[in-house]
């Protein structure tokens, strides 16, 4: 079961503050996934980042579900990574977080806590994010991430 969103994200991380956000996820997490839709065509640079985190692979994985997105009717590959120093810095391709999105790069970055539950969602071509860890607070978000953008999730 996914565990409900806490904290949502209401301004794209972009910058220092994406780097700040992917530190913050690395000391929190152990691994992280990128989705490769069927239904697009990817630039050459998508392949680049699909090679090079090649050593980090964990899981390669042909599902209709990942964090934030259920598809009806086709699947995709998630590829999940483990974190690691080298892997985080490959994640500084983009420079933002919703810069992850065909056709340049694979799509919606999430990060897995130490439990292998979902931490960190998005959805990039909605311009959508937020955590899941319910024992998370935004002081403390805030404490490694100073400019990230947060509200606290409404159903």
């Amino acid at each position: 079961m996914v565990p409900k969103p806490t904290l949502d994200i209401v301004a794209e991380p972009r910058g220092q503050t994406y780097i700040d956000l992917l530190d913050f996820a690395a000391s929190r997490c152990q691994s992280f996934s990128l989705v490769w839709n069927d239904q697009f065509h990817f630039e050459q640079s998508a392949y680049d980042i699909k090679h090079d985190l090649k050593p980090f692979l964990i899981s390669n994985d042909r599902t209709n579900e990942w964090p934030g997105t259920t598809l009806i009717g086709h699947e995709a590959i998630v590829r999940k990574y483990r974190v690691a120093n080298d892997s985080i810095k490959l994640l500084h391709i983009a420079d933002a977080l919703y810069a992850w999105h065909e056709p340049r790069l694979p799509e919606d970055l999430a990060f897995y806590d130490f439990d292998n539950k979902p931490w960190l969602a998005s959805i990039s071509h909605e311009g959508q994010a937020w955590f899941l860890d319910q024992s998370l607070s935004s002081a403390e978000i805030y404490a490694y991430v100073p400019h990230l953008k947060l509200k606290q999730h409404r159903e």
